[in-house]
């Protein structure tokens, strides 16, 4: 039932309807025959956008001609593993035709209507029902269940772009969908379902408004042709107009509990379509043998009903707003049934797959498995027992203690239930391992201090598994001046004297007797006379542009920390770190090519100095001097340079495009000119960025646009 019918539509209108026509009176009618939708392949194969696998849509069919009808009887089932269902489906809106502000609408309007239905349905005990749908990658994998949430994402209006005919030869709704895509109106979202919703004087080949009438909306997907990879999922339904009869549930004709009949029709449907779509977004997930998805077993089945002040009917309310929504199927029981309404039932789910502890070592307490849905508190218990030294609460399911053995990997299953007795499965794995020899880690291979000189601290050697706490000790002694500290293996001090390269070695004991050692050198040398190196002979900045933080002059030996100053003065908004001799900043003043000196002095105030180039250009600029340009197909154009620059004195510049131009175009690297002949197609309004690279790697970008006729 789910392949692609290749007969005329008007055949399997007629076909359908008669279909329709003699199973009303059956009460409990055959699920393998009887079906309460309407399928078709509503693209024509010539449609551009939407060349490529033939996707059906599979509609609400319209509301029968006896009241009363029938659920239809039998297994919704989930038929192919793997196939995907929207577990929190982002919604987006179109509004096609005459609406007026339809995304910003109140009051009752068909747009603030039906905004605030999709706003406010999430957190319904009638859309809970959908939870209970699930996909799964293999048989035997964890189910991911569909959640409540239905996200509002984004709204725009078409003011009947494509035409007020819709779904004949070209163009279709989902052409309306891909419009507002390729146009980046919405953004391309495959967690993404989009509605079409059409006004009353915009006519659907199948809609009720139409000459053929067959359903009142349907939902599908696109397979685009810009990324045959990504589906986008959506969904049309349109406003009944003057036939409103046919996608009308109230029993009472012109009740309507928003006082909007057409937009009261439209919400139902819109329920219908949204529950589908999520449970069947690309049409080989759930539905039964005949083809019926969980909202078709339940068309125009409505339950229980409530009575508005206004006489109208209603059964949710979404948003503070009253609808009349038909009811939906529940797959938990063998059978199914259709229901108004059901709390989050009960789902145990694996927090924590796998947890490793170490024995005789406490734990840090977790919960493997966790418990939502049905109805608190919730109880837990677990199974086989755990470890000695291990305890379970009951009352939270979490983990705790210190473990008194050695466990290999073993499977618990942890059992929540909920306040009516129901119970759900999850298991975990739990490890316990006994703990790992102490560690000594080499982190220092060579400490070089110099002799008279406060030494930075450093621990050269570090533990790592055992059982803590440590304690260190180093053989030989340390030279005079330097000091061990025993509990964390931390060398500090100042050293009194040189010392050719010595190993030393430190050990570690842990606190239950176990050990490691590792080992170092150790050099002690007399400090060099103070000396500067030019690291950087030039550096060549950009007025407003940031300069990376560098150190032009460096300096070895001394006595203790050494301070830097320069001269002249640095241009305005350039800054000389003292202690490191770093220049960072954003200058705001240009600086012909200078030579600066770096003056070094050490703590015992010796001094060196070096020098470097340093020049501040005025800043790169580009001027776009072609906003858009329409060439001819195949007709040689005439030179245009869209994008000139200036202002940095850093030559030549070097000007490149991005993206690449269409064949025949080239653009001169060092004039920025466009020459050439565009290819024999047509292309649409394009944006090309020019980027201009001066001498010294500076960039500036100016846009323009080609269009090719």
């Amino acid at each position: 039932m789910r392949r692609v019918l290749k007969i005329s539509p008007v055949f399997v209108s007629l076909a359908l309807f008669a279909s329709l026509l003699t199973s009303l009176p059956m009460a409990n009618a055959d699920e393998a025959t009887e079906k309460n939708n309407y399928r078709d392949n509503h693209y024509n194969p010539s449609d551009s956008d939407h060349k490529g696998p033939s996707i059906p849509i599979v509609g609400m069919s319209i509301k029968p001609a006896v009241a009363g009808r029938a659920v239809i009887a039998g297994t919704i089932r989930y038929n192919t593993i793997g196939a995907p269902v929207m577990v929190n489906p982002n919604i987006y809106v179109i509004w096609y035709g005459t609406w007026t502000n339809p995304c910003t609408a109140t009051g009752n309007t068909t747009p603030a209507v039906v905004n605030d239905l999709l706003k406010g349905i999430g957190p319904t005990s009638w859309n809970a029902i959908n939870t209970r749908y699930y996909s799964q990658a293999r048989t035997g994998a964890a189910k991911t269940y569909v959640t409540s949430a239905v996200n509002w994402a984004g709204c725009t209006y078409d003011n009947a772009s494509l035409g007020r005919a819709l779904d004949g030869a070209n163009p279709s709704t989902g052409a309306v969908v891909d419009r507002a895509l390729t146009n980046n109106t919405l953004p391309r979202d495959t967690n993404g379902l989009y509605f079409v919703f059409t006004s009353s004087d915009v006519v659907t080949s199948g809609f009720v408004n139409s000459t053929t009438p067959q359903f009142c909306g349907y939902h599908s997907y696109l397979n685009p042709a810009y990324d045959r990879t990504k589906n986008i999922i959506y969904s049309f339904v349109g406003d009944p107009g003057a036939s409103l009869a046919s996608c009308n549930g109230q029993s009472v004709a012109g009740t309507s509990p928003n006082s909007n009949p057409a937009a009261d029709a439209m919400t139902s449907v819109i329920a219908h379509e949204l529950v589908e779509a999520v449970s069947d977004p690309l049409l080989n997930a759930w539905y039964d043998a005949a083809g019926n998805e969980n909202a078709d077993k339940c068309s125009w089945v409505y339950g229980t009903q409530s009575t508005a002040p206004n006489g109208a009917k209603f059964n949710v309310i979404a948003s503070g707003r009253r609808y009349l929504i038909q009811q939906n199927w529940n797959p938990d029981v063998t059978t199914g049934n259709c229901v108004s309404g059901m709390n989050s039932p009960l789902i145990a789910t694996t927090s924590v797959a796998t947890t490793t502890l170490i024995n005789s070592r406490a734990a840090t307490a977790f919960t493997p498995v966790t418990a939502t849905g049905g109805t608190a508190p919730y109880t837990y218990s677990i199974s086989p027992g755990l470890p000695t030294g291990l305890l379970f609460n009951t009352a939270t399911g979490q983990i705790t203690g210190t473990p008194g053995a050695v466990l290999a990997s073993t499977a618990f299953t942890v059992t929540a239930r909920d306040a009516g007795a129901k119970t759900w499965d999850s298991s975990f794995n739990l490890i316990v391992n006994n703990p790992p020899p102490v560690a000594a880690t080499r982190a220092v291979a060579t400490v070089s201090l110099q002799s008279g000189r406060n030494i930075t601290p450093v621990t050269p050697v570090t533990a790592s598994a055992g059982t803590a706490p440590y304690t260190y000790s180093i053989s030989p002694t340390l030279p005079a001046g330097l000091l061990f500290n025993t509990a964390t293996g931390q060398i500090t001090g100042n050293p009194a004297a040189s010392l050719a390269s010595r190993v030393q070695t430190v050990t570690i004991t842990d606190a239950v007797s176990g050990t490691a050692s590792n080992t170092f050198n150790l050099v002690i040398t007399t400090p060099l006379p103070l000396a500067a190196t030019v690291a950087l002979a030039s550096k060549k900045a950009m007025l407003t542009k940031a300069v990376a933080s560098f150190i032009p002059v460096t300096a070895t030996g001394g006595f203790g920390s050494n301070v830097f100053t320069i001269s002249p003065t640095l241009p305005a908004g350039l800054t000389l770190n003292a202690s490191t001799g770093a220049i960072s900043g954003t200058p705001t003043a240009a600086l012909a090519s200078t030579v600066e000196t770096i003056r070094i002095t050490d703590a015992n105030g010796a001094f060196v100095t070096a020098t470097f180039t340093l020049q501040v250009s005025p800043a790169l600029t580009v001027t776009r001097a072609v906003t858009t340009l329409t060439a001819r197909r195949a007709v040689a154009i005439a030179p245009f340079t869209p994008v000139t620059a200036a202002g940095s004195v850093y030559t030549p510049y070097v000007f490149s495009i991005s993206p690449a131009l269409p064949t025949g175009l080239v653009i001169n690297s060092a004039t920025g000119q466009i020459t050439g002949t565009p290819p024999n197609a047509r292309a649409n309004a394009r944006n090309y960025t020019v980027t201009v690279t001066d001498g010294a790697a500076f960039t500036a970008t100016g846009a323009f646009s080609l269009t090719i006729n």
